[in-house]
């Protein structure tokens, strides 16, 4: 199975949202723009939960999609345009070169990917990895890191278009640009605007701290002991 078609199935690609999700997007919005001048009706309380081959559950988005199953990876991507992009596309990067396992049975660890939740910026990154698996490190660059997307976007036309945890190790592994080991880069990663644009220094620059903080970062390091 190649790296496209694996996290194809990724929560994150594709999914149609839950009609119960919609109702509920719906009513808030309704409440909202009313100015809580009218009443609504409360939406009864579910008394039973379908969990089918088609639910919108974790245990769905693990189907099929080509990993050892010994590892559940959820990453998060925050948003800041441009700098949060190339930042979390360090990330990924360093993921796609780090492999786990024992020489007869080891994967990458961006192959062990599960779930991804992003915002802004760091969306298009998650969007586009989702879609795309591993040709993302190979055109994503220039295709988006490297370009004035807001540009772009400013003169677009129009769109047309429990008990099974036993055993289980938990690692929680946070990186931000405050994590970086150079006082001096850290200032200059934060000053970083936040826009569609930033030139060719500035995207190198995110992409080796994403892959230095993730590299250096203890929680992540003893994440590789326990899985190797």
């Amino acid at each position: 199975m190649d790296a496209s078609s694996m996290k194809s199935d990724l929560i994150l690609n594709n999914r149609a949202t839950p009609p119960q999700f919609r109702a509920f997007i719906l009513s808030f919005f309704l409440l909202f723009v009313s100015a809580c001048t009218t009443t609504y009706p409360v939406n009864p309380p579910l008394t039973k939960i379908e969990h089918d081959g088609d639910s919108y559950t974790i245990q769905n988005s693990r189907r099929d999609i080509g990993n050892r199953n010994e590892a559940l990876v959820l990453l998060a991507f925050s948003g800041g345009g441009t700098r949060a992009a190339a930042f979390s596309y360090g990330v990924l990067e360093e993921l796609s070169e780090t492999s786990i396992g024992d020489a007869d049975n080891s994967n990458y660890i961006s192959d062990e990917i599960d779930v991804i939740t992003a915002v802004s910026g760091g969306s298009f990154t998650a969007a586009y990895f989702g879609l795309y698996g591993d040709r993302i490190f190979e055109d994503y660059e220039q295709k988006f890191l490297r370009r004035n997307v807001q540009e772009y976007g400013d003169n677009a036309p129009p769109n047309q278009s429990g008990e099974e945890c036993q055993g289980v190790a938990f690692h929680f592994v946070e990186v931000n640009f405050s994590s970086h080991p150079d006082p001096e880069e850290q200032d200059y990663l934060k000053q970083l605007p936040t826009s569609f644009v930033l030139n060719d220094e500035a995207v190198d620059r995110l992409i080796a701290a994403g892959r230095l903080v993730l590299r250096s970062n203890e929680e992540y390091q003893q994440l590789l002991a326990g899985a190797n």
